[in-house]
């Protein structure tokens, strides 16, 4: 039984991940500098390994790890973008497609896909309690 909840902190951490990884990349793209030279993108799926890595050696799940997550994702987005909803979602859009090594993906399906995963993230974090030992 152990195990499989060794397997929802990862999932639960991946997910914290994504949206750190994702508020690391897009912070990145704004130095343009660093930006031209590499894939900020990658930052993304770095942090889900490491997310999932963290989940399963703690064994256990801090639940306030992926709100504070997913509200750093939210105004990294804001503040790059200038408040422009129609932007932000275009700018996440690209940095998932760029970061998974999507390019063939189209930018509505990248666009529709974020929005799902942090819709998907918000009910994951909403339904855990505040610690939670597994």
């Amino acid at each position: 039984m152990r195990g499989n909840n060794r397997i929802v902190c990862m999932a639960y951490d991946a997910l914290a991940g994504l949206s750190a990884g994702l508020a690391l990349a897009i912070a990145a793209e704004q130095w343009t500098w660093l930006d031209m030279r590499c894939n900020t993108g990658i930052l993304a799926p770095l942090a889900i390994l490491a997310g999932a890595a963290i989940g399963y050696i703690r064994g256990r799940v801090e639940a306030l790890t992926g709100p504070l997550c997913l509200l750093a994702l939210i105004l990294v987005v804001l503040v790059s973008t200038g408040g422009n909803l129609a932007f932000a979602a275009i700018i996440v859009g690209v940095t998932l497609r760029d970061g998974f090594g999507l390019p063939d993906l189209s930018l509505l399906l990248a666009d529709r896909l974020a929005l799902l995963l942090a819709l998907g993230s918000l009910i994951v974090f909403a339904c855990f309690p505040r610690r939670r030992e597994m």
